[in-house]
């Protein structure tokens, strides 16, 4: 009696806002299964594997590589591997009482940089591309930030008309 390996891949993550999936894969004992590459655009994922029995780790990070599915019973074995988009990047907070940014590494929840800035920032904002943050500060100025060296490399003063 040949054994059969049923490997259901349902690959749920999020990206834009919207849901997205792999097709399911339907394996015989013994043969490989077809590689998974998650979408690319900077992003990694973390997966979960709900039937490890089957000869793929119960977790991983990044893409799944071909591997020979392992069916030691009679029955068909429906396997979830779950993937979802690992949080990256930094956060940068304005701390006014001590007149400081905060740069958050995300993933880690860790203070990375702290940059001072010329007084109590009130906003805080980033440029499209990510190359710059801006600080609107109480005493009327802006603090630009290059945020490939998270230094200010400029404080713009407003003018306020009345």
């Amino acid at each position: 009696m040949r054994r059969y390996l049923l490997v259901l891949l349902a690959f749920t993550f999020f990206l834009s806002s919207r849901v997205r999936g792999q097709a399911d894969q339907v394996v015989n004992n013994g043969d490989n299964t077809t590689a998974i590459n998650f979408p690319g655009g900077g992003c990694v994922y973390n997966w979960t594997n709900n039937h490890p029995e089957i000869g793929l780790a119960a977790s991983g990070t990044g893409n799944i590589n071909s591997f020979n599915v392992i069916n030691q019973g009679n029955t068909p074995i429906v396997a979830t591997i779950s993937g979802a988009p690992v949080t990256s990047g930094l956060a940068y907070i304005g701390n006014g009482g001590s007149n400081t940014v905060l740069v958050i590494d995300v993933a880690t929840n860790t203070i990375k940089s702290t940059i001072t800035i010329a007084d109590y920032p009130i906003g805080v904002a980033a440029s499209k591309d990510g190359t710059r943050v801006y600080t609107a500060n109480q005493s009327g100025t802006v603090s630009v930030i290059n945020t490939s060296n998270n230094a200010v490399v400029a404080t713009i003063t407003i003018t306020l008309f009345r």
